[in-house]
């Protein structure tokens, strides 16, 4: 498994990042996305991130650090270490935090087992088998937090999860103290779709 994108990000020419004003309006709001799922067909469950305002170029629509912090090549399942330390992040968030990962767009666990022949767990196995899929989609890379673990290079993050991917986005993340910053590429206009790229 490897998160969202890497590290290098190509922005094209520099660009001159407007800092986050005090008292300024909230630049986005969350809301369905007209985005189409993988099969290409449009998706109700689909969140996305959308102007509130007029967004300038070069200007930081939101900075996040990230919920949990795991390493970006990571085996999830039972034996691993590493995945096992992962679930073991997620259950020592408060319930409503745990709810709010699990909102985020992830395959549907009772078809994944099923396919997979396997028992769909009730409770905390159905959460866990849900977070795993959310981690799996959802996740960025960044660098490790300061004093942190060495190695954790990927984290999940409740808001820019929900930046939806495109080919030529209006935006793109940037990486800035042990979390992510999403910058303006160009200038966004009030009720456009934020967007940005999970390539590498």
């Amino acid at each position: 498994f490897v998160p969202k994108g890497s590290l290098a990000l190509d922005l094209g020419p520099p660009l001159a990042r407007a800092p986050l004003q005090p008292g300024a309006a909230e630049a986005y709001r969350v809301g369905k996305s007209s985005m189409l799922n993988a099969s290409g067909h449009e998706a109700n469950t689909i969140m996305g991130m959308f102007a509130t305002r007029r967004i300038e170029p070069g200007e930081i629509i939101i900075e996040e650090q990230p919920i949990i912090r795991g390493a970006s090549e990571i085996t999830l399942g039972v034996d691993s270490p590493q995945a096992t330390a992962l679930l073991g992040r997620f259950l020592a968030l408060p319930q409503a935090r745990r709810d709010q990962v699990l909102e985020l767009y992830h395959a549907d666990e009772d078809q994944l087992l099923a396919r997979d022949g396997e028992q769909i767990p009730d409770g905390l196995g159905r959460q866990l088998v849900s977070f795993t899929q959310a981690w799996r989609c959802n996740s960025f890379a960044c660098s490790p937090a300061e004093g942190g673990v060495a190695g954790e290079d990927a984290g999940l993050f409740l808001t820019l999860s929900r930046v939806n991917h495109d080919c030529c986005p209006n935006a793109a993340r940037v990486v800035h103290k042990g979390g992510l910053r999403l910058i303006a590429r160009r200038a966004i206009q009030a009720g456009e779709e934020i967007t940005l790229t999970y390539a590498k």
